[in-house]
């Protein structure tokens, strides 16, 4: 089995390792809850050769509260082909105002215990921290990195009015990586750049009100803005109520399915 090391500053990295567990897992959900690809209660819950999971689907589903424990996920971990681990460090947040000196200080510390655990892969689920260091980071470990960074080719390719939102701290934002993604795919687009670095503290609190994203979806119909991308994990929690809010024309996109590709191909899952 692969191990799987997944660092964020905070509770990004929890959704990422549940969706990154549903993505390799060897379940068969015959019934699907409310959130995609989760069961509901009543659901017949079945491994890919057709033996029962021994672990309460409630579980699974008290898995999505990001303030419980990671063990919750105990039906995806005994079902998955990849082992993780993951870590995160909350009590520096918010990693969107740091300089990348501070952050290589910061992350370097969860890299070696990575190494020290024998991670096959280290998933970088931090966009400020790609953006500013993975080059960086792949020089100093010799493990495979993989990170999260704004899809911009994605929204590029996608995108009918040639106006995009992206959602990204002011670190993200600033950064050396995201502006070679813009040189590289977004140069015939329109970008509309709200600084959103203050979404990861109110995302941790549960205090990031319908009206602010309101205000988002608002100022993205102004610029004429078809995709709303996510350039924070932290925002792929409330992904749903976001696009609960945007009007037909106007939807919301992050780079999870290419991120997990880019693991598949690397580990040969």
């Amino acid at each position: 089995m692969k191990k799987i090391g997944i660092f964020d500053s905070g509770v990004g990295g929890k959704k990422v390792e549940l969706d990154l567990l549903r993505q390799f897992s060897q379940l068969d959900l015959r019934k699907t809850s409310d959130t995609p690809g989760l069961p509901s209660e009543d659901s017949e819950v079945l491994l890919s050769n057709g033996s029962d999971v021994d672990a309460s689907v409630t579980a699974l589903k008290s898995s999505l509260d990001f303030g419980g424990d990671p063990g919750d996920l105990g039906i995806l971990r005994k079902s998955s082909k990849v082992e993780t681990i993951l870590l995160t460090d909350q009590k520096n947040l918010p990693y969107g105002s740091k300089t990348p000196q501070e952050l290589i200080e910061l992350i370097w510390p969860f890299i070696k215990q990575f190494e020290q655990s024998n991670v096959d892969l280290i998933l970088i689920a931090c966009n400020t921290v790609t953006t500013n260091l993975i080059d960086r980071l792949r020089q100093l470990t010799p493990i495979p990195l993989v990170g999260f960074e704004p899809a911009i080719k994605l929204a590029a390719s996608q995108s009918k009015t040639g106006s995009i939102t992206v959602c990204a701290t002011s670190a993200t934002l600033g950064s050396h990586r995201y502006q070679s993604l813009i040189r590289a795919h977004g140069k015939n687009l329109n970008i509309y750049q709200p600084d959103c670095t203050d979404w990861a503290r109110l995302i941790e609190s549960s205090s990031l009100t319908d009206q602010i994203l309101r205000e988002i979806v608002d100022q993205s119909i102004q610029h004429n803005a078809d995709i709303i991308l996510l350039g924070c994990t932290h925002y792929h929690w409330i992904e749903d109520r976001l696009n609960d809010l945007c009007p037909d024309g106007l939807r919301v996109i992050q780079p999870t399915e290419a991120v997990f590709r880019q693991i598949a191909r690397l580990l040969k899952l």
